[in-house]
């Protein structure tokens, strides 16, 4: 009555299954590792900078290598200038000093192209630190400052005109 299939044990006709697929699943997920890895690199970096900055800028303040405080004539003048070329912000006051010493601000990153006579404008309450040169009237570089109590803000480049 029934009668039973037959199963041919020299059948190699059963599917084949495609290494394809994993090895471009392997692929992609290396690719994605190198780019999380390469990330959080730059992560750390990007905040030891920024620590460094924090801790030269106090350092530089201690030890006077930034010039005295200038006078309120010159901080409106100066700011006045910076102005022209970016946005400052408006709700706080500077700190502004004057670059004196080189020597003690080598190794620095934010100083690396400073030049005696450039001014370092600080906003701290912006969380901001600039790098201007007066006699080109320019500026050089632009950073953030990170206080222990705020998360850590990208770091902005200048623009050149």
């Amino acid at each position: 009555m029934f009668s039973t299939p037959q199963i041919n044990q020299f059948d190699n006709s059963a599917p084949v299954v495609s290494r394809k697929k994993p090895i471009l699943w392997i692929v992609i997920v290396a690719i994605l590792s190198l780019i999380l890895a390469v990330s959080i690199v730059l992560l750390i970096q990007s905040k030891q900078e920024i620590q460094s900055l924090k801790t030269s800028l106090d350092e530089a303040r201690e030890s006077q290598v930034l010039g005295a405080q200038n006078t309120d004539q010159e901080v409106v003048s100066l700011l006045n200038e910076l102005g022209q070329l970016i946005v400052l912000p408006t709700d706080e006051q500077p700190t502004v000093a004057t670059v004196t010493d080189l020597t003690q601000l080598a190794g620095q990153p934010f100083f690396e192209q400073a030049q005696i006579g450039d001014k370092v404008v600080i906003y701290n309450n912006s969380a901001k630190a600039i790098l201007y040169r007066p006699s080109e009237k320019k500026v050089i570089n632009i950073a953030p400052i990170v206080n222990d109590t705020q998360p850590p803000v990208e770091p902005v480049s200048p623009t050149q005109p």
